[in-house]
């Protein structure tokens, strides 16, 4: 039961990490395009957003079509 505790938690933890995973690099970024702070940190939603509108699509169509390799 502990180990499938942890391993829950471990996927909870990565996956609020990959969520915010643009957020260091936000000032760089900005900088880089010449923009303010603000508008990149847009990025993550512009991320998280299409991401999670595909799951439903993509898990369902992974069922299907199955791992090759």
């Amino acid at each position: 039961m502990n180990q499938i505790l942890l391993v829950v938690a471990f996927i909870g933890f990565s996956s609020g990490l990959f969520g915010r995973m643009t957020d260091p690099m936000v000032p760089q970024i900005a900088a880089d395009f010449g923009v303010e702070v603000q508008w990149v940190t847009l990025l993550g939603t512009a991320f998280a957003l299409p991401w999670a509108l595909m799951q439903p699509i993509l898990g369902p169509l992974a069922d299907i079509i199955g791992r090759h390799g």
